[in-house]
């Protein structure tokens, strides 16, 4: 009976990752309007956001793989996750996405430069 009581009040996170943040005290009323109890991301895999110029879309495709530089001056690979179909209204530039592999977790924050 006390397992039970104690499993129906365990709380599990839909996904893997880490808690940024607990905005909850303890023992504080969770109500079914609010109830965010923590933030919690997966770092697993990063998003690079890169303006390219009309010129370049020819070299860079969804799946494609691209050659990143962290401010680190490390160098990891992404795959280009996006595309955009027409460019920016006010830029004339293409804002590309990318995603990084990330599972050791060893990157936690930079910026970075795509590479040719």
């Amino acid at each position: 009976r006390f397992e039970r009581l104690l499993q129906d009040r365990t709380i599990l996170a839909p996904i893997d990752g880490i808690i940024t943040d607990v905005p909850k005290q303890v023992g504080e009323f969770v109500a079914s309007n609010s109830p965010i109890l923590a933030k919690i991301v997966d770092v697993s895999k990063l998003r690079a956001t890169f303006s390219i110029e009309e010129s370049e879309l020819s070299s860079v495709s969804t799946g494609k793989a691209l050659r990143i530089q962290l401010s680190s001056g490390k160098i990891v690979q992404g795959l280009v996750e996006y595309v955009p179909p027409v460019a920016d209204a006010e830029t004339g530039w293409f804002m590309i996405s990318v995603i990084i592999d990330n599972q050791d977790q060893s990157i936690i924050g930079s910026r970075c430069q795509r590479l040719p």
